[in-house]
């Protein structure tokens, strides 16, 4: 076989030796063009498909945004309509001042609206309770809860003042906001047996604090919102002493309008 090739050159002339190196030289040049025309084809697609799942993912994280505030609107606009009823049903005198009346309904009712009104996405769940301070202030107890509370806990469960999260809002009378309640240095298991993990603590002057519990991290939305009912809630118990005092008054001025009556029919028959 190399004998043949070698006679094969021996044969052929220097001119076509050189005119199929020239040849050979065309065509390899031709297909590298094509092919590097092909590599940057292929290249330009590429960065084309790039470019059109990274649009992809930023109409959907525009999508997703735009859900999300879609979501807050609705919960704005139902917070809204709630809190009008609640601060119209606070600020309302009864028309008679006789008739013996109490707030309670309307702080349990509040309470509940809190836990239900803060849910931005389908799905989360919080729980509420507002605790009242103890008699010696040492402790707060749980008296209205949201259904995340098991009902057992109304009245009897209790947090210490000085060593629990809620203890310290409602000591240094200030919000407190925790993403994750076992970093915080007064959480305890017995404060939270649940799986919630995030905490708002928020106090009411000297009645107590609000807590709100969340699985996940809460937006300061939801800080806002809780702030406002918060706000409603302690309306509803300073007029609760205005009506008390009200009622306190009324009944001491009937009572002394009933003595002095009697007093004056006393003296009529002494005259008499």
């Amino acid at each position: 076989m190399d004998g043949i090739i070698e006679a094969i050159l021996k044969n052929t002339p220097t001119w076509a030796i050189n005119t199929s190196g020239v040849f050979v030289i065309i065509i390899t040049m031709g297909i590298s063009f094509y092919v590097i025309l092909a590599t940057k084809r292929f290249a330009d697609n590429a960065n084309k498909e790039d470019k059109l799942i990274k649009l992809l993912e930023e109409k959907n994280e525009l999508n997703q945004r735009n859900n999300q505030l879609e979501a807050i609107n609705e919960q704005l606009i139902v917070v809204l309509e709630n809190t009008k009823n609640y601060v119209t049903l606070a600020t309302t005198v009864p028309s008679n001042i006789e008739d013996s009346y109490s707030n309670e309904p309307l702080i349990q009712k509040t309470v509940e609206a809190l836990a239900s009104d803060i849910k931005a996405i389908v799905g989360e769940k919080h729980r509420v309770g507002f605790w009242v301070k103890n008699v010696d202030e040492e402790r707060i107890v749980l008296a209205y809860a949201s259904s995340g509370f098991p009902h057992s806990y109304i009245s009897e469960k209790s947090l210490d003042t000085n060593y629990s999260i809620a203890g310290r809002a409602f000591r240094r009378n200030e919000i407190i906001k925790v993403d994750n309640v076992t970093e915080d240095p007064d959480w305890t298991i017995s404060d939270t047996p649940s799986n919630y993990k995030a905490l708002i603590c928020i106090p009411i002057e000297d009645w107590g604090v609000v807590t709100i519990d969340a699985k996940d991290k809460m937006s300061n939305n939801t800080l806002t919102i809780s702030k406002l009912y918060c706000a409603i809630l302690h309306n509803i118990l300073e007029q609760d002493i205005y009506r008390r005092s009200f009622q306190y008054l009324y009944n001491v001025s009937a009572h002394s309008h009933v003595a002095t009556s009697l007093s004056n029919e006393e003296e009529e028959d002494y005259h008499e």
